[in-house]
């Protein structure tokens, strides 16, 4: 009887928890409020000022499998390839920004008599920003390959790997903060062993058995077994003293170099996403009235200062590095917020008492206002972008990789093709379609979900993605948002009209060709978006006669001249 008491009382929490976050960020969407500022929102809607919640420790326990997830999933992400031409200047501008923006956030916190340790906390937590945001705004601008969207990318990359660190310090102040000090050399050498473990046994032993999984069970094992695979480090991680959260993101930084990363990372998406959801609702529930109480007039100092010390920072180092002051100066507005890290910091703060509830929640609540300005910062660097190239590089850089060119004739601004086409599904008629693209010298890449196909054609040097064509990362993956045209050949019907509707959501202008089976399935293709479709049985009854009208020319009963007219 208590078990069911206890699940109904979750069950309760949960759907009040599910629902407010559903309707109040679809609410918010009209007012072009961003999700993550709508789920907190959401959370500081039903919990401090309605009190709905009757056991916030019941979501605080689900929020903490949410943000393991959520840093699986962004190390899952990182791709060092795009940072490849220019991974020098990437990793200072990273680096040095992120280090001076904690020095000054702390040096501020000390100011308002925050203790050095708890300042040194905050101050690391909120030189993160927003990876999820900031994405999202990029990818919907179609600015993620012009110079600051790429610099930006860079930064926030980085910024991802430094979470590494900071979760492994904020232990360290903790201890440090009550005046602990059995943490000695050898916990501290169990926490390198245990992460150096993470990464070999990943890179060795993971890696393999995600390839076997693609090979024996398909896309439904490699989900199971990603999904273990992060639980299973957040819980080695845990047990040396280190959070669940480095644990899992390692686990994902390490199969970020696998082929299965984007099968995986889009099956996981709206797990993600329901996770990311019930994460921010709880950080909303943390948010008390009463702990901010008159000290509400401290949130108009905190905040402009984040957002202002965060630019400018971020500014200068990229001009430093190489960048044009424009594109310097729109990094820094587009990364002047703190972001998701920056929460999950703040949690990890809250549960080692490295800070008072009240300033808990003044610098929950500077967080929560600097995402909600996001778009605001974002609409106000367009305009900068768009003052041209102001300025003077900075005179010790040779070559510089961070520079607004015009778009070329016929070029939409800030989009880039690089594999123009792409093939979904490799069997005979998609190697049919490569080589006659090959022999247009044209670029393309492969979508297939053959595993032994996947690395035969890598190791044949092929551009090849493997993956589901139906899954929005996957597509995206393979440049679907800057590709002119893709085939789809996939032999499953219901797979390609489900392939046809979410590559015309993806790219509206991308042209859409498929093969269909049937004159009816054709008809419902071409209603969801694709633009010329061929069908088998009509094709077969074209070449048969074709072949018969060959034979009756050879025999005489068709003029020459009439075959030539067929």
């Amino acid at each position: 009887m208590s078990a069911t008491l206890a699940v109904e009382g979750i069950g309760t929490d949960l759907l009040l928890v599910i629902a407010c976050a559903g309707l109040v960020p679809l609410i918010l969407g009209k007012l072009k409020v961003a999700l993550i500022p709508g789920y907190l929102i959401a959370g500081f809607i039903i919990g401090p000022i309605f009190g709905l919640i009757s056991e916030p420790d019941h979501i605080a326990d689900i929020a903490a499998i949410a943000s393991v997830l959520l840093m699986f999933t962004i190390g899952l992400h990182l791709d060092f390839r795009s940072m490849r031409s220019a991974v020098g200047s990437i990793v200072a501008v990273g680096v040095g920004s992120t280090v001076v923006s904690a020095i000054v956030l702390a040096s501020i916190a000390l100011a308002f008599g925050v203790p050095w340790q708890g300042a040194v906390a905050l101050g690391l937590a909120l030189a993160m920003s927003s990876t999820a945001a900031v994405l999202k705004l990029l990818q919907e601008r179609r600015d993620m390959n012009r110079p600051h969207g790429r610099l930006a990318f860079g930064v926030l990359i980085m910024q991802d790997l430094a979470v590494v660190a900071v979760l492994a310090v904020i232990p360290l102040l903790a201890e440090s903060s009550v005046g602990e000090h059995a943490f000695g050399f050898g916990q501290a050498a169990l926490q390198l062993l245990v992460v150096a473990l993470l990464i070999l046994v990943g890179r060795f032993g993971l890696t393999r058995m995600m390839e076997l999984a693609m090979r024996v069970g398909g896309s439904e094992l490699v989900l199971v077994i990603g999904a273990g695979a992060a639980l299973g480090a957040a819980v080695a991680s845990t047990s040396v003293g280190l959070s669940g959260e480095l644990g899992a993101f390692v686990a994902g930084l390490v199969l970020a170099a696998s082929p299965v990363r984007h099968q995986l990372s889009g099956q996981l998406a709206p797990l993600r996403d329901l996770f990311m959801a019930l994460f921010f609702t709880a950080v909303g529930l943390r948010v008390s009235p009463g702990d901010i109480g008159g000290s509400w007039w401290v949130l108009l100092i905190t905040l402009p200062l984040l957002m202002v010390v965060k630019s400018v920072v971020i500014s200068v180092s990229s001009w430093f590095a190489g960048a044009s002051p424009a594109v310097a100066v729109r990094t820094g507005l587009i990364l002047s917020q703190a972001g998701e890290f920056s929460l999950i910091v703040l949690v990890l703060i809250a549960e080692v008492n490295l800070v008072d509830d009240r300033v808990g929640a003044l610098v929950t609540a500077t967080v929560f206002l600097s995402l909600l300005l996001t778009p605001a910062m974002m609409g106000v660097s367009s305009r900068i972008g768009n003052l041209g190239g102001w300025g003077i590089m900075a005179p010790w850089i040779g070559k510089a990789y961070f520079v607004e060119r015009p778009a070329a004739p016929g070029e939409e601004e800030g989009v880039r093709v690089a594999c123009p086409v792409i093939i979904a599904g490799f069997g005979p008629m998609g190697r049919a379609c490569a080589e006659r693209l090959e022999k247009h010298q044209l670029k393309y890449t492969i979508i297939e979900m053959n595993a032994r196909t996947v690395k035969t054609q890598t190791r044949l040097g092929r551009s090849i993605v493997y993956g589901d064509a139906t899954n929005p990362i996957v597509l995206e993956s393979a440049g679907i948002l800057d590709a002119s045209a893709i085939i789809l050949t996939i032999p499953d019907e219901t797979a390609m009209l489900r392939a046809c509707r979410v590559v015309r959501q993806l790219n509206p202008d991308i042209y859409i060709v498929a093969r269909a089976g049937m004159l009816s399935q054709a008809n419902l293709a071409t209603e969801l978006g694709a633009d010329k479709v061929l069908v088998d049985e009509i094709a077969a009854a074209r070449g048969m006669a074709g072949e018969v009208v060959k034979q009756l020319s050879r025999l005489g009963h068709v003029s020459a001249e009439d075959l030539a007219l067929k």
